[in-house]
């Protein structure tokens, strides 16, 4: 984001009124060059970064959703789960024990252990919400930067920034 901020940061504190890059003043922000190394920086980054890896998550996370998140009624079919979960249902109550059954198919399932560091600290029924909080980060670094690009010279960024956190 910094990088980013540094990139496109154009002022026009010049005599000329022209709008120059503030780390290098030699680069005039509306020249053919500047505008080509911003299109050639920026396009790839958008579609790697703020749609490419969320879409590839949500891929990954729609195909293995059977292991990360097995039904529970594919889980009772195995004899051992079904005794667990009867004890577990008396103990816990059914919506707990129902928790508890998917937490351990899930943890012991190879495909599902190689996705953890997708859904690692979530409960089974929310796997998807790493997603979610990645478009909540995208979301908070892209918007100041956009604002910050349409409104210059304000510090509206920074109140919405603070808005967007909460």
């Amino acid at each position: 984001s910094v990088s980013l901020v540094v990139f496109l940061d154009c002022r026009s504190d010049y005599e000329d009124g022209k709008q120059y890059l503030w780390e290098d003043p030699s680069i005039e922000c509306s020249s053919g060059y500047y505008r080509r190394v911003l299109w050639a920086c920026t396009v790839p980054s958008l579609v790697v970064y703020v749609i490419g890896i969320p879409c590839f998550y949500i891929y990954v996370l729609r195909k293995a959703r059977a292991f990360i998140n097995p039904p529970l009624q594919v889980i009772l079919k195995d004899h051992i789960a079904t005794k667990r979960f009867e004890l577990l249902r008396q103990r816990l109550g059914y919506t707990r024990a129902a928790e508890m059954i998917k937490i351990e198919a899930r943890d012991h399932n190879p495909l599902a252990k190689q996705l953890s560091f997708l859904w690692g600290p979530y409960r089974p029924q929310y796997y998807y919400f790493e997603v979610v909080d990645l478009l909540r980060k995208i979301v908070l670094l892209v918007v100041p930067v956009i604002i910050r690009l349409t409104f210059t010279g304000t510090r509206i960024e920074s109140g919405l920034g603070t808005l967007a956190a909460i």
